[in-house]
């Protein structure tokens, strides 16, 4: 920090310390700054000096402040320059070297409106403020690149300052006591602990505990007082008056307890109690110690499921065993069975547990595992899908399934029937046909077992097919293989794109353009359904179009029930889903709309849509108004049984949302902010781009080449399906139900095990005003010859059955 020399008088200098939320190297360690401006790295385990991380220039003859910027990606160690020139120089955490300055300057200070600095902190977004003890304010910079963004607080005479866990700026005004601001606007709160003798006699420097409490050095009375850091009352003396050799540098370590420079030494106290326990370390550096901060560890366990392995078929006792590394120790492992703990965690190798799986119902389950190390930091295992299979013990025959078309060693082109037949001693379940081991289109539950694959959607040569049937008691089998040649002329995909002419473009595989639809307003999602119909969202009048193969039109919905939506995406079940402000719609292939779910609070603006293979739904939505300000990007997943989490949150600072959201076979979730996106069958991806009016065509191998140009703003984007199928069958009849009032105040509603639990139940209170049903999640429990669900609905209440 550099004065202006024509103020020599106006030297002041304010040490700052704050609890740091990541760490720039693979370890945890202490930074400890001397008296003769020397930093040095502390070993975390017993403080012994392990190197030097500056020896700053000669002309520094008044270090300001240690303080650490919370941007996440970099790491950034901020260390403020001298007293004695211009300019604030910012270091970054690699360290200085022969003097040379990282990162980026801040001055000359006047234009700034910044003359005498004093202390200095950043905000959860990366911002830095810094107070002037010359004018009484405190300023306001951009993190980043030190741009001045103004004033944020004036007429305040600040010893120290640091952001509270609610995200408001706490200042230990010299005249006031600790002053609260409004994080946001800078705007005065309240004064959270006033001068006095319940209050604080002085602040020489204060910080939030990992308790949440606010901690406060009294120089006057060498004491740390404690303070409820949500009401500012006092709580009592952490380290009581008379402690003498009590330093303004402060600390919570890894362990939970409290740390304070004293001398050349580091003393340790009891993180709950403030009894000293003993000197951390001693003989640190020259001139006694000014500043001690803690940079924690951030770097999470990678941990991953080692079996049983994705997409298998399990039955019987089973192992599930994970394999978990950190750069540090890893303290526990926890398994979880479709996002419920599953055992008890695991503190020591080997990471195993051992899963009885007819205590689990036939069909698919996901198994997740999270680890977690020293510094409390969380990994998380990429999901794995088996299916149960346990069924009647009695049934072990598997299926008879055979392909009947098309011919072994056919020469096929264009679209063709695929056929099987299937047989069971008892039934079958499904049949899924295979292309070169993959998955061709949906599961087919019911005879004729037959799908239309249009061979354009795979290359020209020799292919593989095979078809997989599976019976109630989860026995499977697989046909002989069929070897065909493919031979078309013109291999490739059918695209539709939507422009800002209002246009529905179709694109032919030979690169041949037409336009299959035209509106007044700008279509924006499209979604092709299992039968090959194509699904448009008019944004503006709210309408869902719907587009038989041959081009015939119709209003999916209606003014009544209508939804202005920028994605549309199906279910294998044939529902659409449609995102519309802050809702997302889901309409069965009747046209019914019933609420799926809303956004977050603060989320307004949803904008695209997928699911998986393993039928998670995500969604990703733009908001403003974020616990971090905003404005910020959020993915959120909702898996089949109805649980949801938030999947990602994104970096702050992107304006307007994403168009396109897809899962390449590999899992990975991609998204594109210029407008839709979709794979073809052979893994390509194409994306639009509103601004350029280019289709790019990215091939796996990573190579991108411009498929379409000379657009005008293509948004929505999708590829016509290379397997139609017919409608999935209509759904049965619910089975009867059965009401009894307990004692409890709940009701039993039960229904006949020979229907099954292929049933989901719903419950809406009140009198029929409305068409309101939500789903219950209490899972249905075999109570003799019946399944029965206990449930505290409201007084009056009606439930029914919905096919799942």
């Amino acid at each position: 920090m550099k004065l202006r020399k024509s103020i020599p008088s106006l030297i002041f200098c304010v040490l700052n310390v704050l609890w740091f939320a990541s760490a720039p190297t693979a370890h945890s360690e202490w930074l400890a700054l001397d008296g003769e401006n020397n930093i040095w790295w502390l070993a975390d385990t017993n403080g012994a000096v392990s190197g030097q991380f500056a020896n700053l220039p000669p002309d520094h003859q008044q270090w300001m402040a240690m303080n650490r910027a919370p941007n996440g990606g970099g790491s950034v160690l901020k260390l403020g320059g001298d007293v004695t020139g211009d300019d604030l120089e910012v270091y970054t955490l690699d360290g200085i070297t022969n003097g040379e300055v990282g990162g980026f300057n801040l001055g000359p200070f006047q234009n700034g409106n910044l003359l005498q600095p004093g202390s200095w902190t950043f905000d959860a977004a990366g911002d830095l403020y810094i107070a002037d003890n010359y004018y009484s304010h405190i300023v306001h910079y951009n993190g980043t690149n030190g741009a001045y963004l103004g004033v944020f607080v004036s007429s305040v005479s600040p010893n120290n300052m640091t952001f509270g866990p609610d995200g408001n700026l706490y200042v230990a005004d010299s005249n006031l006591g600790v002053v609260r601001y409004n994080g946001t606007n800078g705007d005065f709160m309240d004064t959270f602990v006033p001068l006095g003798t319940n209050g604080v006699p002085d602040a020489a420097n204060l910080l939030f505990g990992p308790d949440e409490n606010l901690y406060v050095y009294s120089a006057s009375s060498n004491a740390v007082m404690r303070f409820d850091g949500h009401t500012g009352q006092f709580i009592g003396y952490f380290v009581p008056p008379g402690n003498a050799g009590l330093g303004s540098g402060m600390a919570f370590g890894p362990d939970g307890n409290f740390y304070t420079t004293s001398g050349s030494s580091i003393l340790r106290y009891d993180g709950r109690t403030g009894a000293f326990l003993n000197t951390f370390a001693s003989g640190i550096g020259l001139g006694g110690l000014l500043g001690l901060a803690y940079l924690s560890d951030t770097n999470p366990p990678t941990v991953t499921i080692a079996s049983p392995a994705n997409n298998t078929m399990i039955s019987g006792t089973v192992t599930v065993s994970v394999n978990a590394a950190d750069n540090g120790a890893i303290t526990a492992v926890q398994f979880q069975l479709d996002g419920t703990n599953f055992g008890a965690p695991l503190t020591a190798t080997p990471y195993a547990v051992t899963w009885n799986t007819t205590t689990a119902t036939d069909g698919a389950h996901t198994l997740t595992a999270f680890a977690w190390d020293a510094t409390g930091n969380e990994g998380v295992s990429a999901p794995v899908t088996v299916s149960v299979a346990n069924g009647d013990p009695a049934d072990t025959t598997p299926p008879v399934v055979n392909i009947t078309a098309p011919a072994n060693n056919a020469k096929v082109s264009g679209t063709v029937s695929v056929s099987a037949d299937a047989t069971d001693d008892t039934s079958v379940a499904y049949v899924q046909f295979q292309l070169d081991g993959v998955n061709l289109g949906w599961t087919i539950t019911n005879a004729p077992y037959t799908v239309a694959w249009n061979t354009a959607s795979v290359t020209n040569g020799t292919h593989i097919l095979t078809a997989l049937a599976q019976d109630t008691a989860g026995n499977q089998a697989i046909s002989g293989p069929v070897t065909l040649s493919v031979t078309n002329a013109e291999p490739g995909p059918t695209l539709f794109v939507s422009d800002s002419n209002g246009n529905i473009i179709k694109i032919a595989p030979d690169g041949t353009q037409s336009i299959f639809a035209t509106a007044t307003n700008a279509f924006y999602g499209l979604a092709f359904d299992r039968s090959g119909n194509l699904f448009a969202s008019e944004y503006s009048p709210g309408i869902i179009y719907k587009f038989t193969p041959d081009g015939a039109q119709s209003a999916f919905n209606n003014s009544s029930n209508a939804c202005s939506a920028y994605s549309l995406v199906f279910d294998n079940a044939g529902n659409l889903f449609a995102d519309c402000a802050n809702v997302i719609y889901k309409f069965t292939p009747d046209g019914t709309r019933s609420v799926f779910t809303t956004t977050p609070l603060y989320a307004s603006y949803p904008s695209a849509e997928t699911f998986d293979n393993a039928g998670n739904f995500y969604f990703t939505t733009w908001t403003f108004n974020t616990p971090n300000g905003g404005p910020q990007d959020i993915i959120a997943e909702y898996a089949p049984d109805g649980s949801s989490r938030t999947y990602e949150t994104l970096q702050a600072g992107y304006y307007g949302g994403f168009f396109g959201m897809a899962f390449d076979a590999a899992g990975n979730l991609l998204l594109n902010g210029t407008g839709g996106m979709a794979f073809d069958d052979a893994g390509n991806l194409y994306e639009a781009n509103r601004s350029s009016g280019n289709i790019y065509k990215i091939a796996p191998d990573g190579t991108q080449t411009t498929y379409v140009s000379g657009l005008n703003g293509p948004v929505g984007l999708t590829i016509a399906p290379s397997v139609t199928l017919s409608d999935p069958p209509p759904q049965l009849p619910p089975p009867r139900l059965s009401i009894q009032l307990t004692a409890t105040n709940t009701v039993q509603i039960s229904w006949p095990s020979i229907a099954g639990t292929n049933w989901t139940l719903c419950c809406q209170p009140g009198m029929c005003s409305t068409n309101s049903w939500s789903v219950l999640t209490n899972p249905p429990v075999l109570v003799g010859t019946n399944y029965v669900v206990t449930e505290s609905c409201a007084s009056t209440a009606f439930y029914r059955l919905e096919q799942k």
